[in-house]
């Protein structure tokens, strides 16, 4: 009896020890476009015009419109780099679709700017962002640091 115990236990720890440990995304708060504009190297307007994989990351080709924060010019091409998977946070945005996003600066590729955006970022439809934000992202001033 002892045995059939002592073995069932072992059992059941070495289940416990051998299991991977899943990890996702887990944000810190939820986007407050004050924070978040603090926050960022980079706040464009934009309509995103196409997307591809490259390595872990997923690229988004994005036109500008306006910019609110950062050293890119209405009517240039940036690109977001963001985590191929959702588990890591990668943000997922519709072709055609335009948003207000907020990144990090990650560079530059071809030429044009790469900015670095994520799930947890305060990128969010135009049309879905409250009067109140709209108006305090759309009525600042272009700040430029010369990146």
């Amino acid at each position: 009896m002892h045995k059939s115990l002592f073995a069932l236990l072992a059992l059941i720890v070495a289940t416990f020890i051998a299991t991977p440990v899943a990890s996702a995304c887990s944000c810190i708060w939820p986007p407050n476009v004050v924070e978040h504009y603090r926050g960022a190297d980079h706040v464009v307007v934009g309509t995103v015009l196409g997307e591809r994989e490259v390595g872990w990351d997923r690229i988004f080709r994005v036109r500008v419109h306006k910019t609110i924060k950062g050293c890119v010019e209405a009517g240039e091409t940036v690109y977001l780099s963001t985590p191929l998977q959702s588990a890591t946070c990668g943000a997922n945005f519709t072709i055609g679709k335009t948003y207000v996003f907020m990144g990090g600066d990650d560079g530059m590729w071809q030429g044009d700017q790469v900015i670095s955006v994520n799930s947890c970022g305060f990128n969010m439809p135009i049309n879905s962002i409250s009067t109140a934000d709209r108006r305090y992202l759309l009525d600042r001033p272009v700040t430029c640091q010369g990146n």
